[in-house]
């Protein structure tokens, strides 16, 4: 076989190589996600061993290599709110730089005592990105947040990518009922509440 034969089949070895890297995703004492080639320190928790090239990582295959590695180093996760005008503005930023990234909904007590439990923070919009939290939307720090982390200045993302639907901090809690399970019987009506103060909102302001 020829020199010019060799070539290209010593490179895609070596593509096959990379693609089969072990890669560890771990959950840091303070609640972040990171993914690293790398066995993870003794403090972390829930550790997973996975390919570079699936379990994980999947949803980075399809990326240019500068993002797919620091989306894999320093995931981003976005915690969000309804009714947030600086979480559009947050969400916003991340899709039209082509920065892939999860997104966290807070919209119940739990949601918020583990929102606040893993970022610190009692306001959204937050942007998790590696070790650093940015509380509030601010272009420039986040820009400096993400680029200091590896993430390219150019959009490079493939139009055919697609980040995770939002979903709950917390998993909503399922109460099975026992399908022969005789019907309870109807609650008396409760007396009417003393009226409030409209002003005010009940359990966690954003």
């Amino acid at each position: 076989m020829k020199a010019k034969q060799l070539a290209p089949l010593a490179i895609a070895l070596l593509c096959a190589t990379a693609g089969a890297q072990q890669m560890y995703k771990y959950v840091a004492p303070d609640g972040t996600v990171s993914y690293t080639d790398k066995p993870p320190p003794a403090t972390a928790t829930k550790v997973e061993k996975k390919s570079a090239g699936g379990g994980g990582a999947a949803s980075y295959d399809d990326l240019p290599y500068e993002l797919a590695q620091a989306a894999r180093k320093s995931p981003v996760t976005l915690y969000t709110s309804l009714s947030c005008p600086p979480c559009d503005q947050g969400r916003k930023y991340l899709n039209d730089h082509g920065i892939p990234f999860s997104e966290k909904t807070i919209s119940t007590g739990d949601d918020a005592a583990q929102f606040t439990k893993v970022t610190g923070a009692s306001t959204v919009p937050v942007m998790s990105v590696g070790s650093s939290k940015q509380q509030g939307f601010s272009a420039d720090q986040w820009n400096t947040a993400l680029t200091s982390n590896g993430y390219p200045t150019n959009n490079q993302m493939p139009k055919s990518h697609r980040n995770p639907a939002p979903e709950p901090l917390v998993a909503a809690k399922v109460d099975a009922k026992p399908a022969d399970a005789a019907p309870s019987a109807p609650a008396p009506t409760p007396a009417p509440a003393p009226a409030s103060d409209p002003g005010a909102q009940p359990g966690f302001h954003f």
